[in-house]
């Protein structure tokens, strides 16, 4: 299939994501990669603030609290109310961008590392798909004494 085709049954799915839509604050960037000739979007996420319960399996996490946006204190303590054990997470953005050629793949991995992104690589060669991920990231474990 041609990368014009990919991109075009790409940008034409329904977003799957458990939020369901693109977040307002990187809504602008996605929209001027999706409109470049040799690159799109195939999965982003702007950050996030989020509390959890953890588990044994990754599907049985139990989300508590989660947010695109700032966060009070009021907030978190209410997503601790029924909670034993828990965890406080900053995860950064993250961006999955499928590029035409392996020459545009290094053209945007050197523009996003320029700008600071020190994560940022192919994670698919076959596919010419890059990964951005932010460094800002943070993770605290919350106990509460019973």
């Amino acid at each position: 299939m041609s990368f014009e085709l990919n991109k075009k049954n790409a940008l034409s799915k329904i977003d799957k994501s458990k939020k369901g839509s693109i977040d307002a604050r990187i809504k602008d960037i996605i929209d001027l990669i999706n409109s470049l000739d040799d690159y799109y979007t195939t999965s982003s996420c702007s950050g996030r603030i989020l509390v959890l319960e953890p588990a044994d399996k990754k599907n049985k996490v139990k989300w508590l609290f989660v947010t695109h946006d700032t966060v009070s204190l009021e907030e978190v303590k209410k997503a601790l109310e029924h909670a034993v054990d828990a965890w406080l997470k900053k995860e950064s953005a993250i961006f999955h961008i499928a590029c035409k050629t392996r020459d545009a793949a290094d053209k945007l991995l050197n523009l996003v590392r320029s700008a600071g992104f020190k994560r940022a690589g192919i994670i698919s060669p076959k596919k010419n798909l890059i990964e951005v991920i932010g460094t800002d990231q943070l993770a605290v474990p919350l106990t509460k004494n019973k």
